[in-house]
């Protein structure tokens, strides 16, 4: 009989530790992350950095437009390219503004837990849960395992670390919602740090469940 703690010690091969997953008959939570207070605070303050940047520079250009115009004679003013070569960079606010709202929001997809729920018939599925923009209460999302998926070039098993998954290119990964019913572009994504408890200590299960890589590659 194969304990988790046997799983945990890396003494395992690969294979033998997915089938202790697999085989589970009831929900096994194989992800956790503690998110710091730092995060939303410094996620804030970073959205308003954007937005004075962006307040300042609609400002500037507002005036420095309305300067050209009234100083061009009235032929010019009739111009349709001197109308949008002057006005034009006044929709560049929309920069800033956007990267606020971006800033603001990234922290509400951070994943806090993902739980693996096997199916005796059909399907295993997994539940990711994650933290209201609004409100910051738990969301919880449950999909099968098929419909969320890991970018097909990043892996989450590095070999590095303690748990294998440290990378000195990235401090996250990212799980695409690939249901047919997601809409909105911001919910099909969401962001697991490396710095995260994987379970078994080991990231090659993430790879396995979400990334379609086999046994023999990992």
């Amino acid at each position: 009989r194969i304990y988790y703690s046997d799983v945990g010690s890396m003494s395992l091969p690969f294979a033998k530790v997915l089938n202790v997953l697999v085989a589970k008959t009831s929900p096994e939570i194989i992800y956790r992350y503690q998110k710091p207070p730092s995060i939303k605070f410094g996620s804030l303050a970073l959205a308003l950095v954007f937005i004075t940047y962006g307040a300042t520079f609609g400002n500037w250009a507002y005036e420095s437009s309305l300067t050209v115009y009234s100083e061009a004679d009235d032929e010019t003013k009739k111009d349709w390219r001197f109308l949008g070569k002057t006005f034009c960079p006044m929709a560049l606010t929309i920069i800033p503004f956007s990267l606020a709202i971006g800033a603001a929001y990234a922290p509400s997809r951070i994943v806090t837990q993902v739980k693996y729920i096997p199916k005796l018939h059909g399907k295993p599925e997994c539940q990711l849960t994650r933290q209201s923009f609004i409100s910051g209460k738990s969301v919880h999302l449950t999909r099968p395992i098929n419909e969320l998926v890991r970018n097909d070039k990043t892996r989450v098993f590095t070999g590095e670390g303690e748990q294998g998954v440290e990378d000195k290119g990235s401090f996250i990964f990212i799980l695409t919602d690939r249901n047919i019913d997601v809409k909105n572009w911001f919910d099909k994504f969401y962001l697991l740090p490396r710095s995260g408890r994987f379970w078994a200590s080991d990231g090659r299960i993430f790879d396995a469940l979400f990334g379609g890589d086999s046994i023999r590659d990992l």
